[in-house]
């Protein structure tokens, strides 16, 4: 991917939205995209049913973007309009990312055409089963504005590694999106 660029109404809302990605197409997918944001709606069993309707495995459900299994990665397919900003956010912290940051959050490898985003798939963990090096894990991802990491950690390659960091303080969101109204 060679650039993204958003414009945010003052209510928050993507009023502009540019991209350039990969070429890419698998109509099943694209058509269960276009069919939730063609009817926008607050009904996540909507979402599930959907998923498994067009023979998709659901892998989770969050306020935006729904997970499902794809080949051997995930493809996290906005539902309602936050999910294709939280897309965006992942794509773009994952492209300006320490190295550092980069080896505890799962690859974000394309953010396609309609927004939904291809990253390496991981096997959830419960931070409760982890070792106590997770704490360690958890405080980087929050020094570097990721709010809820401890909640989305997985294994990815034997190692563990955050699954969604879309959710961020604002100044990081200022920093990855300075062009946005508040930045």
């Amino acid at each position: 991917m060679d650039h993204i660029s958003i414009k945010l109404s003052k209510d928050g809302f993507i009023s502009r939205l540019r991209l350039q990605t990969m070429n890419m197409t698998d109509s099943i997918y694209d058509q269960l995209q276009e069919q939730f944001l063609r009817k926008p709606h607050d009904d996540p069993e909507y979402v599930i049913a959907a998923c498994q309707t067009n023979g998709l495995e659901a892998l989770g459900l969050g306020r935006g973007r729904v997970a499902v299994a794809y080949n051997d990665q995930v493809l996290k397919i906005p539902w309602r309009e936050p999910g294709v900003l939280d897309n965006m956010i992942e794509m773009k912290l994952w492209q300006q990312a320490s190295s550092t940051l980069r080896e505890v959050l799962a690859p974000s490898l394309e953010l396609r055409k309609n927004c939904s985003l291809v990253q390496e798939r991981c096997l959830p963990v419960v931070e409760a089963a982890l070792e106590a090096d997770t704490r360690r894990l958890i405080l980087l991802l929050a020094q570097h504005g990721i709010t809820d990491g401890a909640a989305n950690l997985g294994f990815w390659k034997g190692k563990i590694v955050c699954y969604d960091y879309a959710l961020l303080k604002p100044q990081m969101f200022a920093q990855l999106f300075p062009e946005a109204p508040g930045s």
